[in-house]
């Protein structure tokens, strides 16, 4: 009975880290929490750029893909001179928060 217990411990164990890992890409998606209008750009460490123009305020956008590896961040919001920077690493099967808040803006990111 204990060896049954322990081989069904054992396969539990196997079976959920092996659950976990995904080749899916990163996505994340942006939270305006800023007292305007931003513009994001994301620069991938592969060199590619997305601009997300226009996320009014309070506005959550839809996830989008990227690709893993670090992600560079500029964020300007309208009527605010400094721009907000960040820089993180995204890495497969994971989804990622990044709000925009406060004057300066800051950006945070969060992955739950």
């Amino acid at each position: 009975m204990k060896r049954v217990f322990g081989l069904s411990l054992s396969l539990a164990a196997f079976l959920s880290i092996v659950g976990c890992h995904s080749d899916e890409p990163p996505q994340f998606r942006l939270n305006n929490a800023a007292a305007n209008t931003a513009d994001v750009q994301i620069k991938t460490s592969g060199g590619n750029t997305i601009n997300i123009n226009g996320v009014t305020v309070g506005a959550t956008t839809a996830y989008q893909g990227t690709e893993a590896g670090r992600i560079d961040l500029t964020a300007n919001v309208k009527n605010d001179p400094t721009p907000a920077t960040a820089t993180f690493l995204a890495e497969n099967g994971a989804t990622y928060t990044i709000k925009i808040s406060g004057s300066p803006p800051a950006l945070t990111i969060t992955s739950p």
